[in-house]
């Protein structure tokens, strides 16, 4: 189905908004986890040519856009390891998408016992539930053995050094002043974000397939008002929301791991929406669905 033909016109406040600072508490331990298919990680090759294609919608789309702000995109085959985006490389405000690693390394913690999954499975729920920006400082302060900063400094270190993923730059929680120095904003792009996400659904980033698979399910866990980009399409979802106010515009951002149930088979592929300097609030969010509706089209295409 065209994106055209399926662009959801969502009104919502700030106070439903990712990152917010309302708290939000939800618990889902008793809750089974999902399956992930057993998969080596593939090598990256280059794009056929129906990425490329799709890549090249992608870009007229932006190109096309009437609401001026700063656009990224990357969608990666998670069978193929092929990946195309556009504007992928340059970095962008993160939001609360770069909690994604700190729910990773709680987990990581969870798997080596560093501590056990009560002390971090509410406070991950809640927030992936609302991106509360109040729950995921409380877990760097957990990864930090009681000290934000440490905290930081280790999910930073899990980021540069065992993901290389050398574009991400994590200074401090998000709505929070607990800085390592680094920088004043924290930063990603949509490359590196897709290169999480293919670390993740691969066991590079949780070796251990359970707790991976306790933040997959998670990460399908988000209030309704949160599901307007990456999980508007009709399939299984785990994404992590980030969205914030700046002076040069707001910023809107979406990162996900995508599953298609086909008959006993289930493929996947990631994809991650950054926008920021976006003038009106959630003016992003048509373009946000149309190129998501086009890299399910894609995708669906190569995995009727």
């Amino acid at each position: 189905m065209r994106a055209s033909h399926r662009v959801v016109r969502i009104v919502l406040t700030a106070a439903l908004a990712a990152c917010s600072l309302t708290a939000v508490w939800r618990t889902s331990a008793s809750s089974a986890p999902i399956a992930v298919p057993s998969a080596s990680v593939p090598t990256q090759v280059a794009p056929a040519d129906d990425l490329l294609a799709l890549r090249d919608r992608m870009a007229q789309a932006i190109e096309d856009y009437w609401v001026p702000g700063q656009y990224a995109v990357a969608v990666t085959d998670l069978q193929t390891g092929e990946s195309i985006s556009v504007n992928g490389d340059r970095p962008q405000l993160s939001g609360c998408v770069v909690n994604l690693f700190a729910l990773v390394q709680a987990l990581r913690d969870v798997w080596t016992a560093r501590y056990p999954i009560e002390d971090v499975d509410g406070l991950i729920a809640a927030t992936i539930w609302s991106s509360n920006a109040i729950t995921a400082r409380d877990l760097y302060g957990i990864i930090g053995g009681g000290d934000v900063v440490s905290g930081v400094q280790r999910v930073a270190r899990l980021i540069n050094e065992d993901l290389a993923l050398t574009a991400v730059v994590l200074d401090h929680p998000p709505a929070f002043d607990d800085s390592i120095g680094l920088s004043p904003d924290n930063w990603v792009t949509a490359d590196a974000m897709n290169a999480a996400l293919a670390d993740l659904w691969h066991g590079e980033a949780i070796p251990e397939r359970s707790w991976r698979d306790v933040l997959l399910y998670h990460m399908t866990q988000v209030k309704p008002g949160l599901n307007y980009l990456t999980a508007v399409v009709p399939e299984v979802v785990s994404h992590k929301n980030g969205f914030m106010w700046t002076p040069y515009g707001y910023v809107d951002n979406d990162v996900a791991i995508v599953r298609l149930q086909r008959g006993d088979a289930e493929y996947a592929y990631a994809i991650s929406f950054l926008s920021e300097g976006v003038e009106d609030e959630y003016a992003d969010i048509p373009l946000g669905q149309q190129l998501v509706f086009l890299a399910y089209e894609a995708m669906s295409a190569r995995y009727p």
